[in-house]
């Protein structure tokens, strides 16, 4: 880890490659783009806010990923370096209370896609099985008798299997599985990912909390993948406020055919999102948003254009007083409102 900035309020020096733009092309060939959300070895979540040389390395062309890390006690560094000479190198700046690191790249796990993630949770019936003669090898119960063992028995384990095929299911859940995007890189065939692809265009609900999703394109991905998704949960995945240009194509997927979207702790921090969202799946009967810092930009008059809408959570929004519910007071079919 290159040497933290001493000073946690220099006065820096332009940053090295202030170009957004070309440091994400530089990145992308090893997996890192600002904005896109890892985490290390040890579980730990954060964002990356820089990608490229660092001016205190001992290699002048070694790469380092610069992360933000969601927990504040984590990291040393303030988005810049101070060199030998005392010369503070800014490459990215941290809000308040947060620090940062700059890790070698094979420190920081760059995510798995939902492909990927699916053919090895769910295997198939013809896959090694765990406990051959259903029993687990080389593993053992202490029993009550001094030094006495046993070996653990897993009984079924076919009849399991055979209820878990992703041809018979119809939802998945996989949470925390640090899936960041939807398809491998660099095509289908990785880790039964293929297979996954062609057997579960008919689900209808996805359960995808904590994981690492950063972009509402790779939503549209995903949905677009799942044709019949009528349920999607993407609880503690970080996407933000989405971008005017992603909503063509949310509308344009099975997002649009959405009943039940669950987007808590999300990091959406406008109001005007909310309602391009619920624009985009006029479907939806059943909106969650609680921990979602929007509550201080809503007004009066901001409408959703919800009128199956039956559910909307905005607790723990923000929500400042009852003129800021005007619009939600006129959507039509509403029977549950949580603040």
């Amino acid at each position: 880890n290159p040497n933290p900035n001493p000073n946690p309020n220099p006065n820096p020096n332009p940053n090295p490659n202030p170009n957004p733009a070309a440091m994400a092309a530089f990145g992308e060939k090893d997996g890192f783009v600002p904005g896109q959300r890892v985490q290390d070895a040890d579980g730990y979540r954060g964002t990356v806010r820089y990608y490229g040389p660092v001016a205190t390395s001992k290699n002048a062309n070694a790469n380092w990923v610069g992360v933000e890390w969601d927990d504040a006690t984590r990291g040393k560094h303030d988005g810049s370096v101070t060199t030998k000479d005392g010369e503070v190198v800014r490459y990215f700046t941290v809000p308040e209370g947060k620090k940062a690191s700059f890790l070698k790249p094979g420190k920081v796990d760059a995510g798995a896609s939902f492909m990927e993630a699916l053919g090895e949770r769910y295997v198939g019936m013809d896959a090694p099985l765990l406990a051959p003669n259903n029993v687990f090898e080389g593993m053992y119960a202490n029993t009550n008798k001094e030094g006495g063992q046993k070996p653990i028995e897993f009984v079924g384990e076919l009849n399991i299997r055979a209820h878990q095929q992703l041809a018979v299911l119809h939802k998945c859940t996989l949470r925390a599985q640090g899936i960041c995007r939807t398809h491998p890189r660099g095509g289908g065939g990785v880790n039964g990912a293929a297979a996954a692809e062609e057997e579960c265009k008919h689900y209808e609900e996805v359960d995808l909390q904590g994981n690492l999703f950063s972009s509402w394109d790779e939503v549209a991905t995903l949905c677009d993948a799942l044709p019949q998704l009528r349920r999607l949960h993407l609880n503690a995945n970080l996407l933000g406020d989405p971008a005017a240009a992603a909503l063509p194509a949310l509308g344009a997927s099975a997002f649009a055919n959405l009943g039940v979207l669950v987007l808590n702790g999300c990091g959406v921090e406008r109001w005007a999102s909310v309602a391009a969202l619920a624009a985009a799946a006029p479907g939806l009967r059943e909106l969650y948003l609680a921990g979602n810092a929007f509550g201080a930009t809503m007004g009066a008059a901001a409408d959703l254009a919800g009128e199956n809408l039956e559910v909307l959570d905005l607790s723990e929004c923000g929500v400042a007083d009852w003129a800021a519910l005007g619009g939600v007071a006129r959507l039509p079919r509403l029977r549950v409102l949580t603040l």
